[in-house]
């Protein structure tokens, strides 16, 4: 995960998050999750500079929150589970 820094013109990437998985649903699920947590734990913030001249800062409103998520959280490093087993069904590779 990679969180951008200093003035970023509009349309520039702010956030770019990398997951590898055998299956699509599991990757964006993954992204996603990524994402909730880095905008629970990191005090997030911007300064907005609107067409008029005008500008505002927009805090993280979320960051004293619990961050909640659809799905369960990853397992940690030290309970990993093969990938066959982690999404209910086993592949089978030729060697």
């Amino acid at each position: 995960c990679v969180h951008r820094l200093g003035d970023l013109a509009v349309g520039e990437l702010a956030v770019w998050v990398g997951v590898s998985s055998p299956h699509r649903a599991e990757a964006f699920e993954a992204c996603r999750y990524i994402i909730d947590e880095v905008k629970h734990r990191l005090p997030i913030w911007k300064k907005e500079h609107y067409a008029g001249g005008d500008s505002g800062w927009v805090n993280c409103e979320r960051c004293a929150a619990p961050a909640t998520h659809e799905t369960q959280p990853p397992a940690a490093h030290d309970e990993a589970v093969p990938a066959s087993q982690a999404h209910g069904h086993a592949h089978r590779h030729g060697r």
